[in-house]
């Protein structure tokens, strides 16, 4: 059985200004288990951490005269998937 667990410390994040903006540091576990020779089951992001339970990772900027400009997704800094479980079956030829 594979175990590891990435720790993300805080990573510069450049909006459109590139005013030095920083994420959160979070903790991502992952698993993955061999059964038998052709089998395996995994599971990504244990803890079901998501950006969003922190912020948005949409950033919305605004025009010269101060109103919204359209939605951009420049500020992602973790990960947006919740939980992932995969299995399968290996085949060598």
């Amino acid at each position: 059985m594979n175990t590891y667990v990435v720790l993300r410390g805080r990573n510069r994040v450049c909006v459109l200004s590139c005013v030095p903006v920083f994420s959160r540091e979070f903790h991502v576990l992952c698993a993955t288990a061999q059964l038998g020779c052709v089998t395996f089951l995994g599971v990504k992001n244990i803890t079901n951490y998501h950006q969003s339970d922190e912020e948005s990772p949409l950033f919305f900027p605004k025009k010269d005269d101060g109103t919204a400009d359209a939605p951009d997704v420049v500020y992602i800094w973790g990960p947006l998937r919740g939980r992932f479980v995969y299995g399968g079956i290996s085949a060598y030829f």
